[in-house]
């Protein structure tokens, strides 16, 4: 029997690198994996293949933090505890076959909460819109010497 269609699988990796910027030394990375939302997937993937549907796909255009230190879920439609400040505007572009990358990044002046940093997340807009995946990582405490940059590739490949 003829196969005709090809399962395609979404994994997508968060690079965080939080610099002092007093010292030029790095103060922490992290490499996380994330959760592609049923909703992201649905709106940003499913749709995004043909413009003329009535809910047209969206683009990625925001990334966000959040002070959450339960891990991502799949059904999750915002970013739980989304930090004051924290929504930048992402770069977009294209590293590789079935690869895409969004890269942000926050001052010395932003996303310093005292509960700390938990999550990210990618979205289609600067406040609300919709969660198309996060990542979960160890809770970390951006200061007022530091400046964070975020790596977040989103790669697909059949099965």
């Amino acid at each position: 029997m003829r196969k005709t269609h090809e399962a395609v699988k979404v994994k997508g990796i968060a690079k965080l690198l939080l610099m002092n910027v007093k010292t030029g030394k790095i103060d922490g990375y992290r490499e996380v994996e994330n959760v592609i939302t049923q909703l992201g997937f649905q709106q940003f993937i499913v749709y995004g293949i043909h413009a003329n549907l009535s809910s047209a796909g969206l683009k990625i255009s925001h990334g966000a933090l959040s002070s959450r230190i339960a891990a991502c879920s799949s059904s999750q439609t915002n970013l739980i505890g989304e930090t004051t400040d924290a929504r930048e505007e992402v770069t977009g572009t294209l590293v590789g076959d079935g690869t895409c990358q969004s890269v942000w990044s926050y001052s010395v002046s932003k996303a310093t909460d005292a509960a700390g940093i938990g999550n990210l997340g990618l979205f289609n807009s600067s406040s609300e819109g919709v969660l198309f995946a996060c990542a979960s990582f160890d809770v970390s405490t951006k200061t007022t010497d530091q400046t964070l940059a975020i790596t977040y590739q989103q790669r697909f490949a059949g099965a």
